[in-house]
C-alpha cells in the first residue's frame, strides 16, 4: 500500500496512465511532468 500522501498514490498513478494511453504523450514527457524515471512509468 503506497503511502497516502505520495505523488504516485493510485490517483497519481492513474493520471501519469492516462497522460501516456489517453492524451497521447510520451513516456520522456509524462516522466517529467510526474518526476518519476521512466522505468517507474513503465511499470
Amino acid at each position: 500500500m503506497s503511502h497516502p500522501n505520495a505523488f504516485l498514490s493510485p490517483k497519481g498513478r492513474l493520471e501519469l496512465a492516462k497522460c501516456i494511453v489517453e492524451d497521447g504523450w510520451s513516456y520522456r514527457r509524462a516522466t517529467e511532468r510526474f518526476q518519476v524515471s521512466v522505468s517507474t512509468a513503465q511499470s
